[in-house]
């Protein structure tokens, strides 16, 4: 037999929550297990089904990545039947998800294939007999040799198809913090955070009691003295802040004691349910703090009488300080810890469906989501940024995708160009022509030019017979003379003598 898997991706049309990113959560038990009973009793009848493996869950309604495992019986058509059983489990998604009455609580279901995600098979040892070479005919062994080391290459690549430190477990890619998908190509989008039922907060606070006088007992705070005056202070510090007003108080924690009469360092500790606003909640428990100690310090200075006696204690108000609040829930510090390494600076607290999550730039539904027009946002190692998208009719351009540029318009002006391009380089090989043309005829015609080449010394007058007003610039006219000119030689007298006058010549003085 031949184990074999089929990657498939299915949208259930349900709201996705923030619960389902978490796969230890009840919620993504119960959907994942009621998924698998179903999609069991759709494939039941495919041949070669073994079961279905979860992969992930993402946001859109609920986008489920799973595995399909098939046993299918080694044969020389194992391929054509590994693409029918493909077929097969597409079609019977199909007919699902067109099926309105097998829809259980209008669950219904849009499949698509995932391009990428199918694995390659290959016979598990002992699963079945190998494949034999005896009594085929010569074309039919190369083709199963062939057959064969085309299955071994796609079992020892399969080992190799994760990314971004995945770990192929023999059955799928184990992808480390940050990253989803068959093959660990992907970013999460968010991350839901775990917020506690209860948040503890604490205030740093520094008083000093004017009226008693600093020990070296009170150094060990293993030593009575030591005990017996935090006692004393804590109780009394109780009644400061215990009140209708202050619920949130639970306790004083003495840090340590000091010189000068006693400079007591304390901290007030406080708890809070939780709620989405529970900075702004301690802040204002802090004010409440501040605002009761300051009060319980300007009471009674040293210099009272009533600061005499041990039972109470008097302070200096002017040595009172109150530090800012510190909480022991860091949403952010979340964030950082599941994102991947690379892209953690990236990712912050923000709401999302109503929850705290941590989000990006591009994860769509929150408020900061970046608006890429006619693109879609990606989270780059350079930050967030808009990948802009093409269309049959315009590309776009810009920081997010907010320009547009139309092809048949730039198609046009590029056409238009290369035409006028086109007319120009005409245009001047028919200018080059014709001027060609005009200086071959007028050095047909330059007689003077050839006398003065036979060696003659000095320069020729009386030329004017071949270069007169009435001749220059007139060759088409003479041409054309010359082209339908006839003699006739009947009246001509050939004894008769023709004398012309030979041009003069004249030299220059030495």
């Amino acid at each position: 037999m031949v184990d074999s898997e089929v990657g498939m991706e299915v949208s259930v049309n349900q709201e996705f929550s923030l619960d389902l990113d978490d796969n230890s959560s009840k919620v993504y038990r119960d959907f994942t297990n009621t998924f698998r009973d179903q999609i069991k009793k759709i494939y039941q009848n495919v041949q070669g089904f073994k079961e279905v493996q979860i992969l992930s869950l993402r946001n859109g309604s609920i986008v489920v990545e799973y595995l399909v495992l098939l046993e299918l019986p080694f044969s020389p058509q194992l391929e054509e039947e590994y693409e029918k059983v493909k077929v097969a489990l597409k079609e019977e998604l199909q007919n699902v998800s067109q099926d309105g009455n097998s829809c259980q609580n209008d669950q219904g279901m849009r499949a698509k294939m995932l391009p990428s995600a199918l694995t390659t098979w290959f016979p598990r040892a002992g699963t079945g007999p190998a494949p034999s070479l005896r009594g085929a005919s010569g074309p039919m062994q190369l083709f199963r040799v062939l057959r064969l080391l085309w299955m071994l290459r796609a079992f020892l690549g399969s080992t190799g198809q994760c990314y971004n430190g995945g770990i192929w477990n023999g059955k799928e890619c184990i992808c480390p913090q940050g990253y989803l998908g068959y093959q660990c190509k992907s970013l999460k989008e968010y991350f839901s955070i775990e917020t506690p039922q209860k948040i503890n907060a604490t205030v740093d606070l520094k008083v000093k009691v004017t009226n008693r006088n600093f020990t070296d007992d009170l150094k060990d705070n293993s030593s009575a003295a030591y005990k017996n005056f935090v006692q004393v202070f804590k109780s009394r510090m109780d009644e400061v802040y215990r009140g209708n007003n202050f619920p949130q108080y639970r306790g004083v924690n003495v840090k340590r004691l000091l010189r000068g009469s006693i400079m007591v360092e304390h901290e007030v500790i406080m708890e809070a349910n939780y709620t989405s606003g529970y900075l702004e909640l301690f802040e204002n428990l802090t004010k409440i703090v501040r605002a009761k100690i300051m009060n319980e310090t300007g009471q009674l200075h040293g210099n009272s009488k009533e600061c005499k006696s041990l039972s109470l204690l008097c302070y200096d108000e002017t040595a009172t300080s109150v530090d800012s609040v510190k909480v022991d829930f860091d949403p952010q510090e979340q964030c950082t810890k599941k994102a991947a390494k690379e892209f953690a600076q990236f990712y912050y607290v923000d709401e999302l469906d109503g929850k705290l999550a941590c989000v990006t730039k591009c994860t769509p539904g929150t408020k900061s989501e970046m608006d890429c027009h006619h693109g879609r946002c990606q989270l780059q190692q350079s930050g967030p940024r808009c990948v802009c998208l093409n269309s049959d009719t315009h590309w776009y351009s810009g920081e997010t995708c907010e320009s547009s540029t139309s092809k048949s318009m730039v198609y046009g002006i590029v056409g238009a160009v290369v035409a006028l391009l086109v007319v120009l380089v005409v245009v001047l090989i028919v200018l080059l022509s014709r001027s060609q043309r005009k200086l071959h005829r007028r050095q047909e015609y330059d007689v003077s030019r050839e006398w003065q080449d036979a060696g003659y010394p000095g320069s020729f007058e009386n030329t004017s017979i071949w270069e007169g007003q009435d001749l220059k610039g007139d060759t088409f006219g003479l041409e054309n003379i010359y082209r339908n000119f006839q003699p006739s030689l009947r009246s001509v007298d050939p004894t008769t003598e023709l004398h012309i006058q030979r041009p003069t010549v004249v030299t220059t003085a030495q």
